[in-house]
């Protein structure tokens, strides 16, 4: 069974070894605004919150997924700026419904996520709304 577990800043280095390769491919198709060790330091920090995907019954991690907490003008959101794994229709349930959790316990109004194309599919079930395009100008 596979669980998504939130992961305390103080754990932070002895899970990152384990985290670092899933969400190492999520920043090298990012636009540069974040380090692999700038994540790492503001997880360890509690800037960020990291998360693990793991078999509870062979302790193998799945995926990482780094949130932060949005606060608008006049709402607030649970963000997903990172997230990298494998196999990820063995956990994106469980990731959905960890999210949603999460989102309710910090008294978010919505979730948004940013990525690849690709990864909007992985929210169908969920009924989620591709409410955005980013376009991006490099200066």
């Amino acid at each position: 069974m596979i669980i998504i577990a939130n992961i305390l800043p103080a754990e932070v280095p002895w899970i990152w070894k384990d985290a670092e390769p899933y969400l190492q491919s999520a920043v090298d198709l990012s636009r540069g605004e974040m380090t692999i060790d700038d994540i790492r330091e503001m997880c360890a920090r509690g800037m960020l919150f990291l998360a693990v995907a793991k078999d509870l019954e062979t302790g193998e991690i799945y995926g990482a997924l780094v949130s932060e907490v949005r606060q608008y003008t006049r709402k607030k959101s649970l963000s997903v700026p990172y997230l990298g794994g494998k196999e990820l229709q063995k956990w994106r349930k469980q990731l959905g419904a960890f999210l949603i959790l999460g989102a309710k316990n910090i008294g978010a109004d919505f979730i948004e996520a940013f990525g690849r194309k690709g990864w909007a599919g992985i929210w169908d079930d969920l009924v989620a709304v591709r409410s955005d395009t980013v376009t991006t100008l490099e200066l």
